[in-house]
Order: C-alpha cells, then sequence, then structure tokens
C-alpha cells in the first residue's frame, strides 16, 4: 500500500491583553486558544510584543496542565531566536519562514487574498510574496507577489496566484513594506490570509509584530525545538501580570501548522 504523504496548514492566532489599572493580572480567552479542529495544533513559536511597556510580564502552558514557562518571564525576555532583529530594516520586511517539517502543498490555479488592513492613518505600499518550488521538481523555485496601495485607516486585498500547472511547496511568506518600517507601522497593519484552496490561516486579522517569527523589529519570539501540541478541544492559556498599577496592553501570537485535509 502506497504511503500518504502528509501536507499542513499554516495556522496563527493572536490576542491583545489589556491589563486594567490597579488590576495586575490578565488571562487570556479560552475561546480563541482552543483547538477546535480534528486534528492537532502544533506551535512553533509564541510572539509578544509589549507595546513599549517594560513592566509586564508573561506565563504559558496548556489550560489545566502545568506551565510550559514555570513563572512569569518578562515580556521583553521571552527571545531566543539567534538573529537579533533592527526595528527599521526588519520592520520594513517582515519574513515567516516556514518549517519544512510541515509542507505546504498549494494546488495550480488557485488565489490567496491577503488582507491588509492599515490602523496608522497612513496610505502604504505593501509587496506580499509567497517562496516556493514545484512539487514535480524541487530544483524549480517559484516566487508569487502582488504589490498593492492600502489607503489611509483602510483595507486592501493583495491577490497571490498560483503556479498555472504544476503544485507548489511553500516556504516562505513575507511583505515589504515600501517605506520606513518602524515597529508603530508594522505594529498597525493587520494581515489574514485565506483562500487558496486552503483553509483561512487565522479566524481574524493578526497585527504584523505578532505574525512574523522569522524577522521582524516589533516582538520578543520563543522558537520552540519541539513545537507544543494542542489536541483537539485542548486550550493554549497566556497570562500576563503587571506590577505598575497602571494600565498597559501587551499583544500575544502564536504560530504553526495544522494538518490539511486533503492528506486523509
Amino acid at each position: 500500500m502506497a504511503e500518504t504523504n502528509k501536507y499542513y496548514v499554516p495556522w496563527a492566532q493572536m490576542e491583545q491583553i489589556d491589563v486594567a489599572a490597579s488590576s495586575y493580572f490578565k488571562s487570556s480567552s479560552p475561546s480563541l486558544w482552543r483547538n477546535s479542529y480534528d486534528k492537532p495544533i502544533v506551535v512553533t513559536n509564541i510572539l509578544v510584543d509589549s507595546n513599549s511597556v517594560t513592566t509586564a510580564s508573561i506565563r504559558f502552558g496548556k489550560r489545566g496542565r502545568s506551565h510550559i514557562s514555570d513563572s512569569f518571564v518578562s515580556t521583553l525576555a521571552l527571545h531566543n531566536i539567534e538573529r537579533l532583529s533592527n526595528q527599521v530594516t526588519d520592520c520594513a520586511a517582515p519574513l515567516w519562514k516556514l518549517d519544512p517539517r510541515f509542507p505546504i502543498l498549494l494546488s495550480p490555479q488557485q488565489i490567496f487574498q491577503v488582507e491588509l488592513t492599515d490602523l496608522t492613518a497612513g496610505a502604504r505600499v505593501v509587496n506580499v510574496q509567497m517562496h516556493g518550488y514545484k512539487l514535480c521538481d524541487p530544483s524549480e523555485p517559484i516566487v508569487l507577489t502582488d504589490r498593492v496601495t492600502v489607503a489611509q485607516s483602510g483595507s486592501y486585498t493583495a491577490l497571490v496566484k498560483t503556479d498555472p500547472k504544476s503544485p507548489v511547496i511553500l516556504t516562505d511568506f513575507g511583505l515589504y513594506l515600501e517605506e520606513t518600517g518602524t515597529v508603530a507601522k508594522l505594529r498597525g497593519l493587520k494581515v489574514r490570509v485565506s483562500e487558496g484552496g486552503l483553509p483561512p490561516w487565522m479566524s481574524s486579522p493578526i497585527r504584523g509584530t505578532v505574525l512574523f517569527p522569522s524577522r521582524q523589529g516589533g516582538a520578543a519570539i520563543l522558537e520552540f525545538r519541539k513545537p507544543i501540541e494542542i489536541l483537539p478541544g485542548e486550550t493554549l492559556e497566556i497570562e500576563v501580570i503587571d506590577t505598575s498599577a497602571g494600565a498597559v496592553t501587551v499583544y500575544v501570537g502564536a504560530v504553526g501548522f495544522t494538518e490539511d485535509r486533503r492528506s486523509r
């Protein structure tokens, strides 16, 4: 009997966690972080954008289980990727290098919709890029692109078309912003990827600083050598504490993969 190839779909989630003045503590919303699929979600990275807050700490793990981080750690310190990011150059070209352990298959003649929303009251030009290679010949690389202008405080959907004839294995997803790539501007850009013959990568748009784990200068990024496996019905839980007695906002994101239904 021939072995069935397994393919995957990128998965991403974020939450804006607002710790009210003098309350010191806020936990994530269980409904956002529960695995509602019938297959596991593997989380490869946690991303934390402290939003310039220096007094907040974070702890996380599976709800009802022991914490993965055994104590609260500063939101600024939860970082283990080797490359130190530059807030100007790297926030202009955020990148998600997809994990080869979880191959993503793009069918021919599909169109990805990459919804881009500006929250900073400034128009911007965005280049959307997906890189990969042909399934039938891995020596043939493929670069899929679209260049769009996002209106001030508006939304625009880039359309990225797959190869017309050959299935493609996706290896990278990134943006290039034709502007100075400050953290504030990347934080003010929300992204949602859908269509392309796959389930949406995320349930709702995600801020740029907590979506791109491989290159960007706005978040602390924790990479798991052994991904966290969230089984169907399980919930990832994030807790934030702050000792300043003032109201603070922290953005928390997670990215990973879940099994493509075409593997069945």
